[in-house]
């Protein structure tokens, strides 16, 4: 992966940026076959909330077997919104703004992906991924969202 492009939203005090924290459920691990159930995405500036996207999304036929991790069968998925009814705007939340995400590399593929399929052509190549980041900067025995939680106290 390469530097970030100067200019902003990179080169910006962190109190300024726009940034785009996101988090998706999806049915499997293969951004290829499997789909988005459940996108949120919060988009913040200075600790104040600019936009929440936050749905359900029908994954079409292919709900797959990680309803055991997230809880989301085909009667949860029920009612809604396909991909593509989302994507403009997923896009403009995302417009602009830096993607953090933990394990980060899941949710941008499964973005593009959707998007993709969605006919839409574009690329996160730079994202700030807090996985990564927790584990440069803390020597914890796990990494997960919830033991990061109880190591800082959040």
């Amino acid at each position: 992966m390469t530097a970030p492009p100067a200019g902003p939203p990179w080169d910006l005090p962190i109190a300024e940026a726009p940034l785009a924290f996101v988090d998706l459920e999806m049915t499997g691990l293969d951004a290829v076959h499997d789909r988005v159930v459940e996108v949120c995405i919060e988009r913040v500036v200075g600790g104040e909330r600019q936009k929440l996207l936050s749905t359900l999304v029908d994954p079409g036929e292919r709900v797959g077997g990680a309803a055991h991790v997230h809880g989301l069968d085909a009667g949860a998925l029920a009612g809604a919104p396909r991909f593509e009814a989302i994507a403009g705007e997923v896009l403009a939340t995302l417009e602009g703004a830096i993607l953090v995400a933990h394990a980060a590399v899941w949710d941008v593929r499964f973005i593009a992906a959707e998007l993709r399929r969605a006919g839409i052509a574009t690329r996160v190549e730079h994202y700030l991924d807090t996985l990564v980041l927790a584990r440069r900067s803390f020597a914890f025995h796990s990494y997960s969202l919830d033991a990061l939680c109880r190591e800082l106290a959040i």
